[in-house]
């Protein structure tokens, strides 16, 4: 295994753990924001619709940790080395590439990375 790429799938790894944590951060600022927005709403809201928009809240946070799992597990399985690890890191890198500007680099990097003829023979 060349020491270089080995550091390469290394970095990858922690960058998708890391994009996971940024969309699980995301997930409870904006469902902490929109579970608070009936009582920031200052009685302008009915208390029927201060509800409505908590359990908004509460889906678009449980949406966003939801996505936040396979950027985690594809992190898990690229330090280990097994090749799922590597196929869900392509899927999710080609995925990435549609969110602007830090997905972007992402998905190109791991893509590069993992796609790489090296890639298939260190991947188990």
């Amino acid at each position: 295994m060349d020491d270089r790429m080995n550091q390469h799938f290394n970095i990858v790894a922690y960058l998708n753990f890391a994009y996971g944590a940024l969309i699980a951060a995301a997930a409870l600022v904006v469902g902490s924001i929109l579970s608070m927005i009936g009582g920031l709403s200052g009685g302008e809201m009915s208390p029927e619709e201060a509800r409505i928009v908590s359990s908004i809240g509460g889906f678009v946070a449980f949406g966003l940790l939801a996505l936040s799992l396979p950027y985690f597990l594809a992190g898990y399985g690229i330090l280990k080395r097994f090749n799922w690890g590597r196929i869900l890191g392509i899927i999710l890198g080609a995925f990435a590439l549609f969110s602007i500007p830090v997905g972007t680099a992402l998905g190109i990097y791991a893509i590069w990375a993992l796609t790489r003829p090296e890639a298939q023979e260190d991947f188990f």
